[in-house]
């Protein structure tokens, strides 16, 4: 089950509820994969998801299998507003991960918060390259072109 996760590029936390609709925000994605500890990310249980996920990472050595643990230990810390952590975890899902939009995606909303805005707009564009069909990233794509030219005015 994948759930998107919202974030308020005005607060440096993200909300478990499903905004779908809500164009105002930028979405962060956990991955595809069930592994032990996403699943409370998803529920908003951060602590116990980067936790289990940490302890997860630690034993496994295998890059693709420690792919969706970065990706999730990404949103978890951008969800808590460890950004540092956070920075880490998302340029090793980027690096590790066979599909790249999700951890793409979410390295460019990290690239919003931190007001890196054309950096944002150039991965939220590597992510939809990635996969075209992942709605998330175009979403997230629009709306972060549309920041960057109202800053721009």
């Amino acid at each position: 089950m994948i759930k998107v996760l919202t974030l308020a590029t005005t607060l440096l936390f993200a909300t478990s509820a499903l905004a779908q609709s809500d164009n105002s925000v930028f979405k962060l994605r956990t991955t595809v994969e069930d592994v032990y500890g996403v699943q409370d990310v998803e529920n908003g249980d951060y602590a116990s998801g980067i936790r289990k996920l940490n302890a997860q990472l630690a034993r496994t050595s295998i890059a693709s299998m420690q792919a969706p643990l970065h990706t999730n230990l990404c949103v978890a810390h951008i969800a808590t507003g460890n950004l540092e952590a956070a920075q880490i975890h998302c340029e090793k899902a980027v690096e590790q991960s066979g599909n790249k939009s999700i951890a793409l995606n979410n390295l460019a909303v990290l690239n919003c918060l931190e007001s890196k805005a054309t950096l944002c707009v150039e991965n939220f564009e590597r992510s939809v390259s990635a996969n075209k069909f992942n709605r998330f990233s175009t979403s997230n794509l629009t709306l972060a072109n549309t920041r960057l030219q109202i800053t721009k005015n």
